[in-house]
């Protein structure tokens, strides 16, 4: 049980958004928190529940950032490639997986509206957060708004309604912020760095 429930007031900012996720801030694991979000949204209207994945959607957009990204990198190192323990550069890489970077941001967006507008500001703030999580990324924010809908029955189509220029998949949108080597945090993040023990991994080419 988690008390009694939380009466919630309609979304229309991008403030009532972060507002309304923080009154699921005391549940510390991810795919549980994911799965009452989408149960108290169910309970609004279904203007909210679209201004919710506007605002949702716009806010994976503003974390497509290489301050976020260098904050990705340091929580999944990319792998160097060798060969007969001589790095090999190969076209294309370092990569990073583009769908594990939307499930990165999706778990930053559940951090809050402070944590979110800092981190893209300085990823170091992520080493003043009181309880810093041990894992970030959550899928399940993606399918809040559509299960939400599911759970109402309503026949509310999303993609109908929102502008898909701010969809995190198939919008058009280049990485915002200084361009860094995101790949190299120990020369842009040294202090970062050194709190993630940051390492990784060698794969060695046959």
């Amino acid at each position: 049980m988690h008390g009694k429930p939380v009466k919630m007031g309609e979304i229309n900012t991008v403030d009532d958004f972060y507002k309304f996720l923080a009154n699921s801030q005391t549940i510390e694991d991810n795919f549980t928190r994911t799965k009452m979000i989408a149960q108290q949204l169910s309970r609004m209207s279904d203007s909210s529940i679209v201004n919710y994945e506007k605002y949702f959607r716009k806010e994976l957009v503003r974390l497509y950032n290489y301050n976020i990204l260098l904050l990705f990198e340091l929580n999944y190192p990319s792998p160097i490639f060798t060969k007969k323990g001589v790095p090999v550069e190969i076209p294309g890489e370092p990569y990073f997986s583009t769908d594990m970077f939307i499930y990165f941001r999706c778990g930053i967006i559940l951090l809050g509206k402070e944590a979110v507008s800092n981190l893209i500001e300085n990823p170091e703030f992520i080493m003043l957060l009181k309880n810093h999580p041990k894992e970030i990324d959550e899928e399940g924010m993606l399918y809040v708004a559509e299960d939400a809908l599911k759970l109402k029955k309503s026949k509310t189509n999303l993609d109908e309604l929102l502008d898909m220029a701010d969809h995190y998949d198939m919008g058009s949108f280049s990485m915002k912020g200084e361009k860094i080597d995101w790949f190299k945090p120990e020369v842009f993040a040294p202090e970062l760095s050194k709190f993630y023990n940051y390492k990784r991994q060698v794969i060695e080419m046959p």
